[in-house]
């Protein structure tokens, strides 16, 4: 009687590990058709308000295609506080279905919050994300649309340096399955 357990658990065992091992392989797979940006890390030199400022990112979406859609990076209510602004990383700021690749435009603006209704938050830049898609791939390339608060660091790849109403911070940003020059 013991071996017969004992010989059906090994088989019971051995179905589970290859029923594992194929939803391992299903959820690589469902991954890598996905087009993502991460925001990496972000940097502080100065800060908008003397006693720090409370910071998001919006993301205002134009497909082709459908309307706009905007959200914050958090999400409200929460923001990140810029005396802390060194632990954020590795942030999901956006990520899109390849089966629906369609050519996207993306506006990814650094926020400073401030409280509403007696004061609008401040913007302290703008990137602009041009997605094209061809044959199934996404390919993005960068768009500063004002040099004057927004400019490219030299010394990082995809890193951009916000500099609106006298603040500074570093954003560096990462793609996952999407082509840059």
């Amino acid at each position: 009687m013991y071996g017969t357990l004992r010989g059906l658990n090994k088989m019971k065992a051995r179905q589970n590990g290859v029923v594992l091992l194929i939803l391992s392989l299903f959820s690589t797979t469902a991954f890598s058709d996905e087009a993502k940006i991460v925001l990496k890390s972000v940097k502080i030199e100065s800060s908008q308000e003397q006693s720090g400022d409370e910071l998001y990112i919006s993301v205002t979406e134009f497909p082709k295609k459908q309307l706009p859609q905007n959200y914050q990076v958090p999400t409200f209510p929460t923001h990140w506080l810029s005396q802390y602004i060194t632990n954020v990383r590795d942030v999901l700021i956006w990520k899109k279905d390849l089966k629906d690749c369609n050519d996207i435009d993306l506006m990814l603006t650094l926020v400073e919050e401030d409280v509403q209704p007696w004061n609008a938050d401040d913007s302290l830049g703008t990137l602009k994300l041009k997605l094209t898609c061809q044959n199934g791939k996404m390919h993005g390339f960068w768009v500063i649309p004002d040099a004057g608060i927004v400019s490219k660091n030299a010394n990082q790849k995809d890193s951009f340096v916000f500099s609106g109403d006298k603040s500074k911070y570093d954003l560096q940003f990462s793609f996952e399955n999407i082509a840059t020059p």
